[in-house]
């Protein structure tokens, strides 16, 4: 006979370890306990892998301008209007860090309609990503990661490398969800006007073999976007 008892236990334990950027808890609502994995606990620094109060201590790990994002829509499960979690925020690493999440989960609610057991998932949009979410460029580690490969092909060019003036401004004065917009809009004005159409990656690399790119003309594209973009 095959001893099943703690095969809960070694499941959670195996899936916790499947993936470097996604982490994976369970909750018992009715008690408010839960149990989180271990790479949950190291990287986000929390106070062990069994939490009571649970809300409370990890809404204190959630960026403040944030914080409502999560209780609205935790909200609704604990309100009967939802049986799923699903939203996106910043957390606080363990490196004093903020770092978009995606966190999503299923409530799974007792006969008389009371909360029972919730199980989730967290990826941590930051880690391992192969391109920035707003502009949906490379990130910088990636591109690191990439450019040997681009050379070893003899590919020969140039790389954009850009700032946004004054970008945390307009995110205290409006919101990171403003700001994220701007990038977004930022990326996509980028990738019209630089990338070649057969080119199979997302980002801003321009390579010196096409006749109709040359960094005269590179240059000169750049000072007139700069020149037409708002508030200029």
């Amino acid at each position: 006979m095959i001893d099943i008892s703690n095969l809960d236990s070694h499941i959670f334990d195996a899936l916790s370890q499947t993936s470097d950027n996604m982490y994976i808890y369970i909750a018992d609502l009715e008690r408010d306990f839960s149990r989180w994995s271990k790479p949950s606990v190291d990287y986000f620094n929390l106070p062990g892998e069994f939490i009571e109060n649970t809300a409370k201590e990890w809404v204190q790990h959630i960026h403040p301008a944030d914080q409502h994002i999560f209780l609205e829509d935790i909200g609704r499960i604990f309100e009967g209007k939802s049986n799923r979690h699903n939203c996106e925020y910043r957390a606080l690493n363990k490196y004093g860090k903020y770092v978009w999440v995606r966190c999503q989960g299923i409530v799974e609610r007792n006969a008389d309609g009371s909360l029972g057991l919730f199980v989730g998932t967290m990826m941590n949009l930051g880690v391992n990503a192969k391109f920035d979410q707003p502009t949906g460029l490379y990130t910088f580690h990636e591109l690191k990661k990439q450019l040997p490969s681009f050379i070893s092909h003899g590919m020969e060019g140039a790389v954009l490398l850009f700032d946004v003036d004054r970008l945390q401004r307009i995110n205290d004065i409006l919101g990171y969800l403003v700001g994220d917009e701007v990038l977004q809009r930022l990326g996509q004005k980028w990738r019209a006007l630089f990338l070649i159409e057969d080119q199979e990656v997302n980002s801003i690399v321009l390579p010196r073999r096409n006749p109709r790119v040359r960094l005269t003309g590179f240059t000169g594209k750049c000072r007139d976007f700069r020149r037409k973009s708002p508030g200029r």
